[in-house]
């Protein structure tokens, strides 16, 4: 990955998608290492649209190597799906990382949506 010095927030954005680039490394490892089924209990993966952005108001430009990044990232939180049949993807577009205070209604449906199912079985 090149790193333009031209400025700072290029450098910064580069380190970001390098150590995110980490983090998925991590997940795969640790998908591999402890595979397991959970039947068919519910498991919500919530996916931001905009991943190792902190906040909107600083989001990085979408770069080819970000629009990269976004899709690896959302692909390694879709092998969390497998390890349930009752399993499913939420997408926050709208949403840096903190889809808790980006999209706080995206993060409550799922948690009732989990709750609920959980009451009927």
């Amino acid at each position: 990955m090149s790193i333009r010095r031209s400025s700072s927030s290029s450098v910064v954005s580069s380190n970001l998608l390098e150590a995110g680039g980490n983090l998925l490394q991590s997940y795969t490892s640790y998908l591999q290492q402890h595979r397991r089924s959970f039947g068919s209990r519910p498991i919500r993966v919530l996916t931001s649209g905009n991943h190792s952005v902190g906040h909107l108001e600083r989001k990085p430009p979408d770069t080819p190597e970000h629009l990269k990044y976004e899709q690896e990232t959302t692909l390694a939180q879709a092998r969390w799906l497998a390890l349930s049949s009752n399993s499913k993807q939420i997408f926050a577009r709208n949403s840096s990382e903190y889809i808790q205070f980006d999209e706080p209604e995206t993060v409550i449906n799922a948690i009732r949506e989990v709750y609920d199912q959980t009451k009927t079985h």
